[in-house]
């Protein structure tokens, strides 16, 4: 009989995988599956290529389970798989298809009336441009924590940073979007 499965902590669980207990890896995909499907929506905005690439990022991290030390969090290891897998896929996607729309709330566009929708999409698409402005890094690290709402310590642990490292990012990227958005106020039309 499988021992209970939900009072073992993740390193008990990845040490059980690592000797060959296939269940307890089960166990981890339940506990992690969440907050990677959750990142990679984030990452990528469509649903289905998410799921994808949670699955994969799974996949890949029950294919180097050995990788993963014991002390370290799986939770935390996992999702930093799953976040290079988005990577992938929008670099994948650079190379074969230009994005034409930038990300905006339809939603919120279909509530209001025309001249809100226009300016709320005018704001979008300052900030769209903005962050794109910012450097690969800066950006994950300001969209790990305004948009997926993650403190400074869950980052430092999902993207591998210290936590000096995560506050100066933000700090840096905060400062820059700063000035362009400011920039693009002062551009006519």
């Amino acid at each position: 009989m499988a021992p209970p499965f939900q009072t073992v902590d993740d390193a008990g669980l990845v040490h059980a995988v690592q000797a060959g207990d296939h269940d307890a890896y089960s166990e981890l995909y339940r506990r992690h599956l969440h907050e990677v499907r959750r990142l990679c929506v984030r990452r990528l905005g469509d649903t289905a290529q998410a799921e994808e690439a949670a699955q994969a990022a799974f996949v890949r991290a029950f294919e180097r389970i050995e990788q993963c030390a014991g002390e370290a969090k799986f939770g935390a290891w996992v999702q930093v798989i799953a976040h290079r897998l988005c990577i992938d896929v929008r670099r994948a996607e650079a190379r074969t298809e230009p994005q034409s729309e930038a990300v905006g709330d339809e939603r919120a566009a279909a509530r209001i009336g025309p001249e809100e929708a226009l300016l709320h999409q005018e704001l979008v698409d300052r900030l769209n441009y903005a962050l794109a402005a910012l450097p690969a890094r800066q950006r994950e690290v300001m969209i790990a924590r305004h948009l997926d709402g993650k403190g400074p310590a869950e980052i430092a642990s999902s993207l591998g940073l210290t936590l000096r490292a995560v506050d100066s990012l933000l700090l840096r990227a905060r400062r820059r979007l700063a000035i362009v958005i400011e920039e693009l106020g002062e551009e006519p039309g």
